[in-house]
């Protein structure tokens, strides 16, 4: 049986996106066990302007372990939540972002078959579209922005599903998408708060990725309401852990994690 750390809550707080992570991971290797359950992340009291900070030793050392096994890299999995690369080239023209995000998605389902079932910025840009009779869906995030421009600021309002029970609710023994359920933003003050819920999130393979993209979506989704973004929490059910902890690439990172700060950075309630 997989063992779980602590009781209670733990929670991974740090303006630093890579800091938060590691103590989490480092966690996992020096109890033994295998989940954490819940994990609490806390990205904040990072610059608004720039967004979380990143520590390029542990993401590249991160990066080499995802290649060596065959994985999706940091930047891949942060895509299929937010592709940064695709608003880039859209100059900051809403429209067109949309528009080819729409069109890349097809694209990357077909190059990377663990994304077969779907991508998770297709069900926030595109919810409910049926694909094979080319039917369009809700464009959430466009939807929740014009909401509250208009003057609606209930909190219930602002919020986006990735969970769709038409298609997602089966008896299959396993089910690689959708891990996300659901984002919601918290405004304040001039200021945005993003909560994002997974019924499970694999630590290794997974979560580093999720936060980039789930960063980058935070900050879209505050220029484009008009606000700052000033935090990040994503709350996993279960946080899993599966690699073999003498694996090359998880020893690399954790000599690593050991020449970092992370006095404070992981605590239980």
């Amino acid at each position: 049986m997989s063992k779980n750390t602590g009781a209670g809550v733990t929670i991974a707080k740090s303006p630093n996106i890579s800091l938060a992570w590691g103590a989490a991971l480092q966690t996992i290797l020096e109890s033994g066990g295998k989940e954490i359950s819940p994990l609490l992340f806390c990205i904040s009291d990072f610059d608004p302007v720039s967004g979380p900070e990143e520590d390029m030793d542990v993401r590249e050392a991160l990066d080499r372990h995802l290649t060596s096994q065959g994985k999706l890299t940091v930047d891949k999995v942060a895509f299929t939540i937010f592709p940064r690369e695709i608003w880039e080239l859209a100059d900051g023209d809403h429209e067109t972002f949309f528009e080819d995000c729409q069109n890349a998605a097809p694209r990357f389902r077909k190059a990377h078959k663990a994304n077969k079932d779907g991508l998770y910025f297709e069900r926030l840009m595109n919810f409910g579209a049926d694909y094979k009779q080319k039917n369009i869906g809700i464009n959430q995030l466009k939807q929740i922005a014009a909401i509250y421009a208009g003057g609606t600021h209930r909190r219930s309002a602002l919020q986006a599903t990735t969970y769709d029970p038409v298609t997602d609710l089966s008896d299959q023994p396993y089910l690689g998408f959708p891990c996300l359920q659901h984002v919601t933003f918290a405004p304040e003050n001039g200021e945005l708060t993003m909560n994002a819920f997974y019924t499970l999130q694999y630590l290794d393979t997974k979560a580093y990725g999720n936060l980039i993209g789930l960063a980058d979506l935070g900050m879209f989704m505050a220029s484009y309401m008009g606000m700052k973004f000033t935090k990040l929490t994503v709350n996993a059910g279960v946080e899993k852990y599966e690699p073999k902890k003498s694996e090359p690439g998880i020893v690399e990172i954790a000599k690593i994690l050991r020449t970092k700060n992370l006095a404070g950075v992981l605590q239980e309630f």
